[in-house]
């Protein structure tokens, strides 16, 4: 074999992969914006926000302590690259929102049931955290995100606290 068809073999190799690779990441896509994961209203972000509710419980003391709740709702939009980004990276974050018992849901903000101005959001992709039932803290843009993501404590509640934009 010359070197002139070991090239093209190595090209049509090489588009082959980049087309099952897009294909892959669609077919993800599809899956993840079909799914219980992604909120497709206001209605739904709502009750997620209600799920934020602080609880309190009376121990056999007679003792009453009160236990913070958050829940996370991420804000991307259909067209952008952020949903290749989510892909990978979402599952590390509903791991870490898993230990902690926070609900983690994404939002598709390009969707015309869901009103971004409710929530006082300007820009996306953002992540939006809720506790007692308000909004507690708005985290935008993708680099934020991704450095919650890399925190290497499973401890989501911290990595959220310590942020500052």
């Amino acid at each position: 074999m010359d070197f002139k068809k070991f090239k093209n073999k190595a090209s049509e190799i090489t588009s082959k992969a980049k087309k099952a690779w897009n294909n892959s990441l669609n077919y993800a896509w599809n899956k993840l914006s079909g799914s219980s994961f992604t909120l497709k209203s206001d209605k739904e972000i709502e009750l997620l926000r209600k799920k934020s509710k602080n609880s309190k419980h009376t121990t056999d003391s007679w003792e009453t302590k009160t236990y913070t709740h958050r829940s996370i709702v991420i804000f991307w939009e259909k067209e952008s690259d952020f949903f290749r980004f989510m892909l990978g990276y979402f599952p590390v974050l509903q791991t870490k929102a898993f230990t902690q018992n926070i609900p983690i849901k994404l939002a598709d903000s390009s969707s015309t049931d869901i009103n971004l101005s409710k929530y006082d959001i300007t820009e996306t992709p953002c992540m939006l955290i809720f506790e007692n039932s308000k909004k507690f803290k708005v985290i935008p843009w993708r680099e934020n995100i991704q450095k919650l993501v890399k925190w290497v404590n499973l401890n989501i509640n911290n990595a959220i606290d310590d942020f500052t934009s």
